[in-house]
């Protein structure tokens, strides 16, 4: 059967991981044909990706009032998805699943959920309605393959629930004109909302260690990203005297560039789905030490492209930032193998992606041209 039309359902249109991956989906079944629309349950005017939505979609695109009620918000997403007759609803946030498989109700359509971050995570966040948003629709495609084995340990989800891995992508071409010599500069880098999971204040106890073993002379750390956590995070690195070694530079528009000035990507979090922020590190030609979560392991290789710390400790991370730092030779093969290993990644791949897991779910698509 031919993808002629597809209605997707996403939260928000927030400045986020999965925002971007929904936008690099969208051109690429735009480019192929596809007509798609796209609805929002939480829509604010705004929010940073409106007006780049706005300008792929047009009047595609659909928001809801954040205000509004669930049950309006279903009645009206019913009469969209009625309107545009699409073959494939997918609600692409996982707390939209539910919502959405009862407004594509009796219309006609495959409804597909999402899980983008880990499963354990989400249900234990999100209680009764995360797992009722991870029965229905009983269709998923989930961007991390940890998740997919976590969803499968619960007898309910594995029984009545199918779940297929769908991969993130990014696009390569963002960072191929960076040149990244990782030579003098002892810069390192971490991006991120601040926010409990991704546990940055194991920033903290590393430099710790670090000022212990007397190892911060000339090295700078640099943090991209705001956050809930923000402020206090600040609070507690001035309080431990390491606020002349790391610095906070918020919210930015250009990371493919600041990644490009860095040696050594750092990531703490303990859970995830397909973390993005490694991937465009990989990318940007940075070796990577990283707390073992979410796919982590499918893109960093120890000793190859970087570090996987598992379990957590401040002391081993401390160790490994130290060798990546002192052995320039090692740091330049990690960089050359990082920029190898995340080619598969790149976003002109999406539509084979998406058919091959459509397949797996068990629905045989092909796309206009």
């Amino acid at each position: 059967m031919i993808l002629k039309r597809i209605t997707f359902m996403v939260g928000q249109l927030t400045k986020g991981g999965l925002e971007q991956q929904l936008l690099y989906l969208i051109r690429q079944l735009q480019g192929k044909g596809v007509t798609v629309v796209c609805m929002v349950w939480n829509y604010v005017e705004s929010d940073p990706n409106v007006k780049v939505y706005q300008k792929l979609l047009g009047k595609s695109l659909v928001g809801f009032d954040s205000s509004s009620s669930a049950l309006l918000k279903i009645r009206q997403a019913r009469t969209i998805i009625h309107q545009s007759k699409p073959q494939i609803v997918f609600s692409f946030t996982a707390f939209t699943n539910f919502p959405t498989t009862i407004a594509a109700f009796g219309l006609g359509c495959k409804v597909i959920g999402s899980l983008r971050s880990s499963a354990y995570f989400y249900l234990k966040k999100g209680g009764i309605k995360a797992f009722i948003n991870l029965l229905l629709p009983g269709r998923y495609l989930v961007n991390s393959n940890r998740a997919v084995t976590e969803a499968k340990k619960y007898f309910l989800l594995s029984t009545f629930s199918r779940f297929v891995y769908f991969p993130n992508v990014l696009d390569i071409g963002l960072f191929n004109n960076i040149s990244n010599t990782n030579g003098e500069r002892l810069f390192s880098i971490s991006v991120g909302n601040a926010k409990v999971e991704k546990k940055l204040d194991r920033l903290i106890e590393v430099f710790t260690v670090l000022r212990e073993n007397g190892f911060l002379h000339g090295i700078r750390h640099y943090h991209v990203g705001d956050g809930a956590l923000l402020e206090d995070l600040k609070t507690k690195v001035n309080e431990s005297g390491l606020n002349e070694y790391i610095y906070f530079l918020g919210r930015s528009q250009d990371v493919p560039d600041l990644l490009s000035q860095a040696s050594l990507f750092m990531h703490f979090s303990d859970y995830e789905g397909s973390p993005n922020v490694v991937m465009e590190a990989m990318a940007a030609g940075l070796p990577v030490i990283s707390t073992d979560c979410g796919d982590t392991n499918r893109y960093i290789r120890s000793k190859v492209n970087g570090y996987l710390i598992k379990p957590y400790s401040a002391s081993l991370f401390a160790e490994r930032v130290q060798l990546v730092i002192k052995d320039t030779d090692l740091r330049l093969k990690m960089s050359k193998n990082s920029k190898t290993l995340i080619e598969d990644s790149d976003f002109n791949k999406l539509p084979n992606n998406l058919l091959n897991s459509l397949t797996e779910l068990g629905y045989q698509f092909s796309l206009p041209n």
